[in-house]
């Protein structure tokens, strides 16, 4: 174990590196949802030499979704996780439906819709939403096939045996199984439901197959509190690396924002990111941003 106190002596030759490495990341448009003047700006949110460690750090630390990698995450979504959650065994699964196929055909021919995980009250900002909209562009989903979450019962009125619920990240599991809740879902026992999150944590993935047994999970990603970066094998050797973040983030964040979730929500400090937002869970650091705080990605 070691101090970040000892690594400042060879933090600017780092820091260098790894602004080198972001630079190849956003010109081969591996980032693309990171512009040049975007990781300009914010390294120039950190102006002591302990700051800049830490942003070197943070910028080694980013997972950034491309349109295209998300867009194989979606493909991956209706052809992988969905016949995973639909069908018992990888005979089903093979000699099963082609949901992909059957999704963005013209013709509506199978008893099955799908539900962004949204609450009625959530502006179209909100990353529900902004996934339909997603599934819709890149992958040509048949927006038929799409209904808002409160026109559940009505479907199930007019014949619709299976949902399947759409979301981007399954951090704690508290947000999504208010939903399940909401919508009573446990009323539906002869409908099939799935849960399909693009990115789930084990806390949440937990969560949700325990309160709510009716529902089907089967994420794109699975990770552990391995994924904080508090805890990565390259980052959890630095001893008090989450000290100095801590103090770091208090310095630049509101105080309101720092005594919610001054590490992301849940305190999960995720360093993931995709092309259309970023989640909560990863480390506000990220995606803070004010009048004298400039973001790397977006909300």
């Amino acid at each position: 174990m070691t101090s970040y106190k000892d690594l400042l002596d060879e933090a600017p030759e780092y820091a260098l590196k790894v602004k080198q490495y972001a630079k190849l990341q956003i010109d081969q448009r591996i980032w693309d949802s990171i512009s040049s003047n975007d990781l300009d700006n914010w390294l120039g949110n950190f102006t002591e030499p302990e700051e800049k460690l830490l942003a070197a750090i943070l910028l080694e630390s980013l997972i950034s979704r491309s349109e295209a990698q998300t867009a194989s995450i979606l493909t991956s979504a209706l052809q992988c996780s969905l016949p995973n959650a639909k069908y018992n065994n990888p005979l089903e699964i093979f000699e099963g439906i082609d949901y992909l196929k059957v999704l963005t055909s013209k013709n509506i021919i199978e008893p099955i819709r799908i539900v962004p995980v949204i609450r009625d009250l959530d502006p179209p900002t909100k990353s529900g939403p902004s996934i339909a909209r997603m599934y819709k562009r890149q992958l040509g989903i048949n927006e038929n096939y799409m209904i808002w979450p409160w026109l559940i019962k009505d479907h199930v009125d007019k014949g619709i045996t299976s949902f399947v619920f759409i979301d981007d990240v399954l951090a704690s599991g508290q947000q999504a199984s208010e939903f399940f809740t909401l919508y009573e879902l446990n009323k539906y026992p002869d409908i099939h439901f799935s849960y399909i999150p693009l990115l789930a944590h084990e806390d949440g993935l937990r969560r949700i197959k325990e309160e709510h047994l009716h529902i089907n999970v089967s994420p794109v990603e699975k990770i552990g509190n391995e994924s904080s970066l508090f805890n990565s094998e390259r980052f959890s050797k630095i001893q008090d690396l989450e000290t100095l973040y801590l103090k770091v983030a208090k310095k630049y964040i509101n105080k309101r924002l720092f005594s919610k979730m001054a590490t992301g929500y849940n305190s999960l400090a995720l360093t993931f990111s995709y092309h259309h937002a970023t989640p909560n869970a990863s480390l506000p650091l990220y995606w803070y941003e004010s009048d004298s705080f400039y973001p790397l990605v977006r909300r």
